[in-house]
């Protein structure tokens, strides 16, 4: 049969994303048993044939668009270990044979061969992927031009360079010894050296820098980077760092060399980096004692380069009913009637890494591999760290921090679609002040997530020891608006406790500005246990009350002395809390780092201002730009009354202001008995390296997900962890 409809499409350029790694919907990839489709026209994937959900048929319906290329690869021999980011992979092909098929969804049959398919089917082929592009995005740091890149003075007669280049050849080889690759142009002068020396004695022999320092020509290319859009390698030696060239095409002009007609051969410094990253060994374990489990829940995530505490904190929501419930079980129903583009929709990447982790579809015995290949998070990744510089880069991170993230930008999402996955979670700790003069009280309450516990310096130290210390009564100085005393005792405990209870061991300490790990055990119960001890409600009936005029509000203790122990002061720390928003310490701390040189960071704390009066003059201006009082009123709160920023900060904010309808925020309390469900552990000396590994009680069994390793821990390392996650009993 002959397909009658008229291809209306183009080949894809440079700067097309094209998704041909895995279905944007789910999992599936070209090594699967029907391959993956690409849609001819906008160059999204999708899935079909038997034993998949049929993701094509369903961008057909809601597109319209009919014709898809359809790529299977069938693997020889085991693929390679390395990922190559180059155009054309040739290491790739010589272990995949690749099969393609262009088809019609309507007519069901294969697309006769023209110049137009043609075209098009070898454009998707030799393009980078779209997620191969995202990859080096989040490896490259952010490029500047400097003085000697803009002031670029050139000579290419130079005496210096022992060989200039000719106008019509480029050098093959170093002017100082034979090497042929990772070449390096002066740029002044046009001499060719190699690169720089690794300590394991691979990348060159140095004579590029050597080059620098005999002449003090400050820049250099990476011959073979160069691509015809003009970017390629700019290396500065004088800024000691990669720099951007905004005169390049003219400056190699000068030695014969024209942008227009080059093609990248090597790779760049950013692809190098995540080739070594990728590649590097993170394991933990050595998997000779550890029996491998497959099935449901038991899918391993791929490490895509510094990400196994992204890998930890997913494993462990997703393992808790709440997010089960929000993204799994919705997740078909989602992708049926969402109208977004799935690659740029976070409910969708939600559902898919949902579906990806407990379906059970990708996690079966592999045949001729000891264990799993994973799920890889790299679109999920992308989506939801759009607005967060660190968490999209590909460096090391907290994991705790994630799982902060994490769960307020859940919290924003869902309340736009009412429903609240967070309250789970959620639960409020309040503070007690006690007048060490006149006696009198005030309680307060801040709504938290998650709970970081001290570890004391004792021997055999429990987790209720743990408790103990975080919540245990101190002196601190403030100015009682009753009798003017300015000593209060000060006390923190449970106002509510949630149905999931997240706690965070303090393992990581600054000292002398440098973040150190503490590796001192701590013992848990693995049964149930109580935590109503800790339960704090008030006032009681024969206590009285302070007045509230002119107190300072609440804050979210937990926050504040995560700040603290990083060696700010108190006065910064609240002040940075109050300008955030009272949320997290993560916020608070990126506030205090812009905010270290402000001439009023030391001024004493404006009650009046941070209470919850704000100028009514304010919130009616913004109100007539069509937004709520309750947004404008927090807005101002979170802006310090500025009515310029908190009208920026709300168009940041779209989420903001009151609950849609079927959200219920407040707190849900019951019994503070729990058990341990969860944990994550970090090996390694500092927060910005080692690994993440997490452990998840399955089946009364222990399960250790080491990225893509799923594996039965019989020995977990219960009082060497970082992160509990504790179920209500």
């Amino acid at each position: 049969m002959t397909c009658l409809h008229i291809p209306s499409f183009v080949a894809p350029t440079t700067y097309s994303n094209v998704y041909k790694e895995e279905c944007l919907l789910c999992f599936e990839t070209p090594e699967s048993l029907n391959g993956i489709d690409v849609c001819l026209t906008c160059l999204q994937s999708g899935c079909s044939g038997p034993e998949t959900m049929n993701h094509t048929s369903l961008h057909h319906e809601k597109t319209g668009h009919k014709l898809y290329l359809n790529i299977k690869k069938i693997k020889l021999v085991e693929p390679p270990k390395k990922i190559t980011k180059l155009v054309v992979d040739e290491s790739l092909q010589e272990k995949y044979e690749t099969k393609v098929k262009t088809w019609c969804v309507d007519c069901k049959c294969e697309l006769g061969n023209c110049e137009q398919i043609e075209k098009a089917v070898n454009g998707i082929m030799n393009a980078t992927s779209a997620t191969q592009k995202q990859e080096i995005k989040s490896w490259e740091e952010v490029v500047e031009a400097c003085e000697h890149t803009v002031c670029l003075e050139q000579n290419p007669t130079c005496s210096s360079g022992k060989q200039i280049i000719s106008r019509l050849k480029v050098p093959k080889k170093c002017n100082e010894c034979d090497m042929k690759e990772n070449l390096w142009l002066c740029m002044t002068c046009g001499n060719v050296g190699c690169g720089r020396r690794q300590f394991d004695g691979s990348g060159g022999n140095n004579h590029g820098m050597e080059h620098f320092e005999k002449t003090g020509h400050p820049v250099s290319l990476k011959l073979g980077t160069i691509t015809a859009e003009g970017e390629a390698d700019i290396y500065c030696y004088k800024c000691n760092d990669m720099r951007l060239d905004p005169e390049l095409e003219s400056h190699l002009k000068l030695f014969g060399i024209n942008v227009k007609t080059q093609q990248k051969t090597e790779k760049n410094m950013a692809e190098m980096q995540l080739d070594q990253n990728i590649t590097f060994n993170m394991k933990t374990v050595d998997g000779e004692d550890y029996e491998n489990v497959f099935g449901p829940g038991l899918t391993g995530i791929k490490n895509i380069g510094n990400s196994c505490y992204l890998a930890s904190v997913v494993q462990s929501l997703f393992y808790l009913r709440p997010f089960q419930q929000e993204y799994y079980e919705t997740a078909i129903e989602h992708h049926f009637n969402c109208r977004e583009k799935p690659q740029n929709c976070f409910e969708c990447q939600m559902g898919k890494i949902a579906m990806g982790l407990l379906s059970g579809n990708y996690s079966k015995p592999p045949l001729n591999l000891k264990d799993q290949l994973g799920i890889s998070p790299t679109l999920f990744k992308s989506v939801i760290s759009q607005n967060n510089r660190e968490f999209a880069s590909m460096r090391q991170q907290d994991a705790f921090e994630f799982y902060q993230f994490m769960i307020n930008l859940v919290e924003q999402k869902s309340k736009i679609k009412g429903t609240s996955p967070h309250l789970p979670f959620q639960f409020n700790l309040t503070q007690r002040l006690e007048c060490a003069n006149c006696h009198k009280v005030k309680y307060s309450n801040v709504t938290s997530n998650s709970i970081s516990l001290m570890i004391p310096q004792i021997e055999n130290a429990s987790i209720i020891n743990c408790f103990e210390a975080t919540v245990s009564p101190e002196n601190v100085q403030m100015n009682c608006p009753s009798c003017s005393s300015n000593q209060f005792y000060k006390s923190t405990g449970f106002g509510s406790f949630p149905e999931i209870l997240v706690i965070q061991m303090q393992r990581f300490v600054l000292n002398n500005w440098t973040p150190e790990k503490l590796d001192k055990k701590v013992t848990v119960p693995l049964n149930k246990f109580s935590l109503e001890q800790f339960r704090l409600n008030g006032p009681l009936e024969n206590e009285v009350e302070l007045p509230n005029q002119d107190s300072k509000p609440s804050l979210n203790e937990a926050a504040l002395d995560q700040l603290m122990a990083m060696g700010f002061s108190r006065l910064r720390c609240e002040k940075a809390l109050l300008a955030t928003g009272n949320r997290d310490a993560d916020s608070a701390m990126n506030w205090l780092f812009e905010h270290m040189e402000d001439p009023d960071i030391e001024s004493p704390i404006n009650n009046k201002l941070a209470s919850v009066d704000v100028d009514q003059e304010s919130v009616a201006l913004i109100v007539s730009m069509g937004f709520t009082d309750t947004q404008a009123t927090k807005a101002l709160k979170e802006t310090n009354m500025n009515v310029e920023r908190a009208i920026d900060w709300l168009f940041s904010h779209p989420d903001c202001g009151e609950s849609p309808s079927g959200g219920n925020e407040k707190s849900q309390d019951g019994e503070g008995n729990y058990k341990i469900v969860g944990f994550i552990s970090h090996k390694g000396s500092s927060v910005h390296c080692g690994h993440y590994v997490c452990h998840l009680l399955v089946d009364d069994k222990w399960i250790l997900f080491n990225d893509n390793r799923v594996v039965h821990d019989v020995n977990p390392p219960f009082e060497n962890t970082y992160i509990y996650f504790l179920r209500r009993q």
